[in-house]
């Protein structure tokens, strides 16, 4: 398995579980393991999110599971991610629906409730986190407000399986209850375990493959309505107006989580859909492809500069705590064509390993960018392109061939 977005690499976690499960024993690491409430995280700002419905990618799904479908990056939670089999220049598309994006306050809770019974089992699993900081293994007990949630239902699904048959590390999720509150959390836990397996054994999204390239994947696209289509409770217009328009006035690109390949560097670009016209292709968009590999600030502003090039000038460059963001103007009116994608942003993180620019304020939002755009930016389609990602797979103890890119 090769989900890299998970709070830890499947096979390195596995391999610790069943180191554990061998020794049959743990008691004096579970007396020492403590418990501690755990921040409220996961959950978005309560600013508006846009709904964008994730409906291609040429950069693959990992493992072809479907949890880290591209429409993890467009959810305003920061528990589950996209990773692509790709290790660069991914692009992924998004289409706008109408409403706005809202965190499930039912996975929300379940998910607290997860992470405090889990507190215990994965500090005596994992150990203790690094003294210099650096991540990997051992930050996964610190950091399991940063797991993703697939991950999460993983771990605690193996340790009820390990309760339910007399194991002594499946203890570990009641560790401390006592009476009528140990009784009303195996209840819980065995409802949550049901609700995970149950929803595991219906695919949420169904995912087309394309014949050619197995890394170029759709999902059936529904009649839009802001193309020029009839619609219930939408008014019409003219067949060349859509319906349905995006005015983004914000950017917010997060990374967070326990990853073997966050992403690095990326831009978001936008298009409006007339009746009868659909988004331009990356591969055919001159903006997109200027900004093929530039992973560099001093690299995407030279891009701009360069004779006759496609790239629009930069409204502005925003230094964060985290990374940078450079915006572009957006085209005028009389020079929007339909279905031509145009850039909204380029981003770029600092590197995992060495945290926040020195001098940054504190408690900034770790691992997350988040500018307030100079100009309004409209559209019906997104297309993210994840230009590359931060190799830390030897933190992560991740074997495979080569990186991809994960992004929460």
């Amino acid at each position: 398995m090769r989900a890299r977005a998970l709070s830890a690499p499947p096979r390195s976690r596995r391999a610790c579980l069943e180191a554990f499960k061998a020794l049959h024993a743990g008691r004096r690491a579970m007396r020492r393991a403590s418990v501690s409430q755990p921040a409220p995280a996961g959950v978005a700002s309560p600013a508006p999110f846009l709904r964008w419905r994730g409906v291609s990618t040429d950069g693959g799904v990992d493992n072809d599971d479907r949890r880290y479908w591209v429409d993890k990056m467009f959810c305003p939670s920061e528990w589950d991610s996209y990773c692509s089999v790709r290790p660069m220049d991914v692009h992924c598309m998004g289409e706008l629906e109408d409403g706005l994006a809202e965190v499930d306050q039912h996975a929300a809770d379940r998910r607290a409730f997860m992470m405090e019974r889990l507190r215990i089992p994965v500090r005596v699993v994992y150990g203790a986190a690094p003294a210099d900081g650096a991540g990997g293994i051992g930050e996964m007990a610190e950091s399991l407000d940063t797991w993703s949630m697939a991950e999460m239902e993983t771990m605690l699904l193996e340790l009820w399986e390990g309760y339910q048959a007399g194991f002594p590390f499946g203890q570990l999720l009641f560790q401390g209850l006592h009476g009528s509150r140990r009784a009303a959390e195996i209840e819980r836990v065995a409802r949550i375990a049901e609700e995970i397996l149950e929803a595991r054994a219906v695919p949420s999204v169904e995912l087309r493959y394309d014949a050619a390239d197995h890394n170029a994947v759709s999902v059936p696209r529904a009649p839009l309505a802001r193309c020029g289509g009839p619609a219930d409770g939408i008014a019409q217009g003219s067949n060349d107006t859509p319906q349905l328009l995006a005015m983004a006035d914000q950017l917010v690109v997060s990374r967070k989580g326990q990853f073997s390949c966050p992403v690095k560097a990326g831009a978001v670009f936008m298009t409006t859909c007339g009746s009868g016209a659909s988004a331009q292709t990356p591969s055919s968009a001159p903006a997109c492809a200027a900004l093929k590999g530039l992973a560099t600030l001093t690299g995407v502003l030279a891009a701009t500069r360069a004779k006759d090039s496609p790239l629009p000038a930069v409204a502005a460059t925003h230094h964060l705590p985290y990374g940078d963001v450079v915006e572009f103007q957006p085209p005028r009116a009389h020079r929007r064509r339909a279905g031509e994608l145009y850039p909204v942003a380029w981003f770029c993180f600092t590197d995992k390993r060495l945290g926040p620019r020195r001098g940054s304020p504190r408690g900034a939002p770790r691992d997350l960018l988040e500018v307030r755009l100079s100009s309004v930016h409209v559209g019906t389609t997104l297309c993210v392109k994840l230009i590359a990602s931060e190799n830390l797979m030897d933190l992560y103890n991740d074997n495979h061939d080569s990186p991809n890119i994960d992004v929460t």
